[in-house]
């Protein structure tokens, strides 16, 4: 029996030696396989980057496009907009020289003082003979002096009437 058990433990041996072979062989096919499972995912993630990549280029080139449409669209709304505010400012500086104008003219004329001299020596103002009227019957429309006879007629708010001038 001892060579039973030398048998035995030598078929035992073999068979933990095959076992061990098939084990480093099924291990070496693991790790092969992990190897190419990993290989095969780098590539599919260098593809995804590189699709994503051209993605990104396209947008980007598609809002590139986009804002020179729009500028090119803004363009002539900016011209429009522009020669209407150069127009605007020519009648604005033209009618504030207008304005200036007759502003320098109003202070070039003189407030001319008119006297009114009676036959017998009496002289009244035309701004005495005003203030006498407004006093009677208010803003007169129109005035008319009739020195000879001493009087101013008037018409005020369609009514006639007269101011002696010298009392």
């Amino acid at each position: 029996m001892p060579r039973k058990k030398a048998d035995t433990a030598q078929t035992v041996e073999t068979e933990v030696k095959k076992a061990a072979r098939r084990g480093r062989k099924k291990a070496s096919e693991v790790a092969e396989t992990v190897k190419d499972t990993a290989v095969k995912a780098e590539e599919a993630v260098a593809e995804a980057v590189e699709k994503a990549a051209e993605a990104v280029t396209e947008a980007m080139d598609k809002a590139g496009e986009a804002a020179r449409n729009i500028e090119e669209k803004a363009e002539p709304a900016m011209e429009m907009a522009k020669q209407t505010a150069v127009k605007t400012a020519r009648k604005t500086a033209e009618a504030v020289e207008k304005a200036a104008e007759t502003t320098r003219k109003a202070r070039r004329k003189k407030n001319t003082e008119v006297w009114v001299q009676a036959r017998l020596g009496g002289e009244i103002t035309v701004d005495e003979v005003l203030a006498r009227i407004r006093e009677k019957a208010g803003e007169p429309d129109s005035v008319y002096i009739k020195a000879e006879e001493n009087k101013a007629f008037y018409v005020a708010d369609g009514k006639t009437g007269y101011v002696e001038l010298w009392k």
